[in-house]
């Protein structure tokens, strides 16, 4: 008889554990997913990471390309209230130039080397990195 007892008295504060938490409000809900799924919350804020950076890169167009030299970053996400930089590095990953962002940029390297250089632009939130040829 004691055997059934214990038996009925687990399986009660099994159900009611169960029922409180169908209970629980949505918030309620979410700490609980969050507490028994830490690596799945880890895995969905690294992917709206690269979803925000994706949609910058986007934002930041640069023309023409290739160049002679002078070109231009048009970034339509521009904001006066973000610092918004760019970093131009050669092949080697020497810095060339380093000029603050407004909503269209002019970029003069007409006195650089032909060839491949990289654009490092810096908001608040990403970092996108765009390649530029020039070619006189």
């Amino acid at each position: 008889m004691k055997k059934i007892f214990l038996i009925l008295f687990i399986l009660s504060s099994i159900s009611s554990s169960s029922q409180e938490k169908r209970n629980c409000g949505t918030n309620e809900r979410l700490d609980l997913y969050r507490q028994s799924h830490p690596e799945s919350i880890k895995k969905s804020q690294v992917l709206e990471q690269h979803i925000q950076k994706w949609i910058d890169a986007n934002e930041i167009k640069l023309f023409p390309i290739p160049t002679k030299g002078i070109f231009y970053v048009n970034y339509s996400q521009y904001s006066k209230n973000i610092s918004n930089y760019a970093e131009i590095f050669n092949s080697l990953g020497q810095l060339v130039l380093k000029k603050k962002l407004n909503k269209t940029t002019k970029f003069d390297l007409i006195n650089q080397k032909n060839g491949l250089y990289y654009l490092n632009i810096t908001t608040k939130k990403t970092r996108v990195i765009k390649k530029l040829i020039i070619q006189n």
